[in-house]
Parts: structure tokens; C-alpha cells; sequence
């Protein structure tokens, strides 16, 4: 670092002005007696121009986690399986491909069920023909209800749905069968990313993967790119950064998807490439994502807000922290107001960003406006956000303002209001 620092002409009091941190702390780490993080390093490298040159001396020390076995066992080909739905009393429904079911609660069984009604029992039913389009509408709902629900809300209720989809689709040909099946692929899909946001990686890869499968068997392009778009999100939350790349890459790469699935893919590049530390690549699939603006079909008014916001992201971890401020300024307000789990996120992290920078007033102020949405929608992979917010505040804990948020966000993270 010390050698970078002088073939750029920077004083070491300069450079620590501009990263954020001490000058003794960078002077201990010049001699090599404070080990650096790969935050400081992607800092530096950002502000010296090195390109990627000091996070690349840490990643031998810390390499990328291995990829997340997979599970195979496609959904439609599956036995009955067990569905545990919360309540008081506890509830469990196990439902089979061919329509039959249980439902039960624990503790009452045998000849308790001829005067108490705690198990019941429901045959095969015969294929239906129930409109495709409705179960479709029901997938959108639930999908939106996600944006501002707890996915441990909204999960039951698609699994029911999914159930509902999967008898309809085996008594249906042709095209209808066709258009079932990719329903029941989206709906794996959000399963998917529910599971994740639930915290359960196991599951996510598992639901996920019946995507990618359901995908292959009816030769839906876009449904498998979108697959892997969201295996590409989860390996990124995992810091997964060449898992995420070769997903992306691949969605990108298929031929046969929408514009929409093109822009997701060049979006999570961008990420996974700033989370590698290569701002040309990063940036330059930031752009791409721009670019493809235009083509999307049927846009949503947050489309273009979102690109921005990725964009903020990736700036964030590549160290701008300047720039990536003022992405987050301009574009966390433009959020819709039913999107409180994109406000949640993006609002994170741009109470990140402002206190890396060292603006620790202004960090504190945006916590405490989100950290009820952030309870509300219950998201594990914010809560990922808010462990590094909670350390990025704790060099000044001494502050009376950082303690009040500091018990918030403990709070918040253990699923809870208030402190």
C-alpha cells in the first residue's frame, strides 16, 4: 500500500482523509502491524487507481466459499411432502402430486379424531380445468405482496397455490400444459427466493433448483435464465462472487429470453463483478443494464429507479463512496411507497455508505426512518446488511446518537421493534 501511495503522490494523511479512516490506523497497516480488511483495501485501491491490486493480495487468504450443493429431485416427480404452517396450536398439511392430502394437529390422533376433528383426510382428485390465468394473477399477487409482506406470510399461501398449479398441470396437454408448467416454475421460483429471504439456504437452493429443472423439461429459456439469476442473487449473499459471475453469465448469455431477463442479468454481472472488485466490469455491465432500458416490455415505473440503485450498490463495494452516496440520495426517495422492501435495502445501504464515509449523523438519521420497515418485512438478507451497519458504527459507539441506533438495530435484527 505504501508503495501505491507514493507512485501516486499522496501523503498518507491525504489518503486517510479520503478513505475515512486514521492516519495511524494506515500507518500501522503500511507497517504491517494491523491486518487490513477488504474494505479498507477496496478503498484505497479506488482512491489510488490500483485497480484491484490490494483486495487481490487478500483473496488468497480468504477465497470464495464453494458452491452450494444442489438438490435434484424435481418437484413434479416428488412424493408427498410436509408443509408446517405456524399457529398457536401448531398445524402441519402434507399434500400429494395427486391432489390428496392431510391435515393435522399434533396431539390429536387416533380415536380422538371420531369427536375431535384434529385429522382430516382428502382423496386423489381428478384434473381440473380451472383457468391457467387466475392461478398466473395468483402468483403476481403473491409476488407483490412480497415487496412489503413477510415472505413467512406470504410462503404458505404459495405453497398451496403451487399445489393447486401441479394437479391442474397433470391433466392438461399441449400448450396448456405447457403454460401450467412454467407457471409452476415461476412460482418455485419466488419459493426460492422466499426461502432466502426467510434465511434458509437449503431450501432456497432446493426450490430454486425445481425452477431450473421445471425450465429444462418444457423449454422455457427465459424461466431457466431467470433461474439462474436468482441462484446468481443467493451466491452473492453468500459473497460467492465467481458462483454469481458464472450465473450470471450463463442467464446472460441464453438465447431465447426477454429484454427483462437480459436487464436482471447484466444487473446482478454488475454486482458480482464489484463484489470481485473489478470496477471496469462491474461498471461497464452497470451501464449495459442502462442501455437496455428502452427494450423492456411492458416497464414498471421503478425500472429505471432500480438500475440507479444497483448501480449505488456496486459503487458502494468497489469503494466510491462519494459517488455511491449520491446515487443512494437522489434515488432511495424516488422508491414507491408499496415497495417497502426495496426502501428497507437500498435505505441500508445507504446508511452504509454515510457512515463509511464518516457522516455518522446523517447514517443515524436514515436508520432511525427505516428500521421499523426493516421488522416489518423480515428479510434475512437485510439483516446481513445491518451486521455490517452495526460495525461500520461501532468505532463511534461513544456517541449518544450511534447507542440509540445501535440498540435499534439489535433489535431489528432479532425481529423486534423496539429496543
Amino acid at each position: 500500500m505504501r508503495q501505491l501511495r507514493l507512485a501516486a503522490g499522496m501523503s498518507i494523511a491525504k489518503l486517510a482523509e479520503r478513505v475515512h479512516y486514521s492516519k495511524s490506523h494506515l500507518s500501522k497497516i503500511e507497517r504491517g502491524e494491523k491486518r487490513p480488511n477488504v474494505e479498507i483495501a477496496r478503498r484505497c485501491d479506488a482512491v489510488l487507481g490500483s485497480g484491484r491490486t490490494l483486495a487481490a493480495l487478500l483473496e488468497a487468504d480468504n477465497p470464495a466459499l464453494p458452491a452450494a450443493p444442489g438438490y435434484s429431485e424435481a418437484l413434479i416427480a416428488s412424493g408427498e411432502g410436509m408443509l408446517p404452517m405456524a399457529a398457536a396450536s401448531g398445524w402441519v398439511i402434507r399434500l400429494g402430486p395427486d391432489g390428496s392430502g392431510q391435515f393435522v394437529v399434533p396431539g390429536h390422533t387416533g380415536r380422538e379424531f371420531l369427536d375431535n376433528p384434529a385429522l382430516m383426510s382428502w382423496a386423489p382428485v381428478a384434473a381440473t380445468k380451472g383457468s391457467a390465468a387466475m392461478l398466473g394473477g395468483t402468483i403476481d399477487g403473491l409476488r407483490t405482496m412480497a415487496r412489503s409482506m413477510s415472505p413467512a406470510v406470504i410462503f404458505p399461501v404459495l405453497v398451496g397455490t403451487l399445489q393447486a398449479i401441479r394437479i391442474e398441470a397433470a391433466g392438461a396437454t399441449g400448450e396448456r400444459w405447457a403454460r401450467l408448467m412454467s407457471l409452476l416454475g415461476l412460482g418455485t421460483e419466488l419459493a426460492g427466493w422466499l426461502a432466502q429471504e426467510l434465511g434458509d439456504h437449503h431450501m432456497s437452493t432446493w426450490w430454486t433448483d425445481q425452477a431450473t429443472e421445471i425450465a429444462s423439461l418444457v423449454g422455457d429459456d427465459d424461466l431457466w435464465a431467470y433461474s439462474l439469476i436468482r441462484k446468481s442473487l443467493m451466491a452473492l449473499y453468500k459473497r460467492n462472487h465467481g458462483l454469481a459471475i458464472g450465473l450470471a453469465s450463463a442467464a446472460a448469455s441464453r438465447a431465447g429470453t426477454s429484454p427483462r431477463t437480459g436487464w436482471l442479468a447484466a444487473q446482478r454481472l454488475a454486482q458480482a463483478h464489484a463484489l470481485a472488485g473489478d470496477a471496469t466490469l462491474s461498471l461497464r455491465a452497470a451501464d449495459r443494464a442502462a442501455t437496455m432500458l428502452p427494450t423492456l416490455e411492458n416497464p414498471a415505473v421503478d425500472d429505471a429507479n432500480l438500475t440507479q440503485l444497483v448501480r449505488g450498490w456496486c459503487l458502494y463495494e468497489l469503494g466510491f463512496l462519494d459517488q455511491a452516496i449520491e446515487v443512494f440520495d437522489r434515488e432511495v426517495p424516488k422508491i414507491g411507497p408499496d415497495a417497502i422492501r426495496s426502501t428497507a435495502r437500498f435505505s441500508i445501504r445507504q446508511a452504509l455508505a454515510h457512515a463509511s464515509a464518516g457522516n455518522v449523523e446523517q447514517s443515524c438519521h436514515i436508520v432511525q426512518g427505516i428500521v421499523g420497515d426493516v421488522t416489518m418485512v423480515d428479510s434475512a438478507t437485510i439483516r446481513s446488511d445491518l451486521h455490517l451497519l452495526t460495525h461500520g458504527l461501532h468505532r463511534w459507539n461513544q456517541r449518544p446518537q450511534v447507542a440509540s441506533v445501535q440498540a435499534h438495530l439489535n433489535a431489528a435484527m432479532q425481529g423486534r421493534l423496539y429496543p
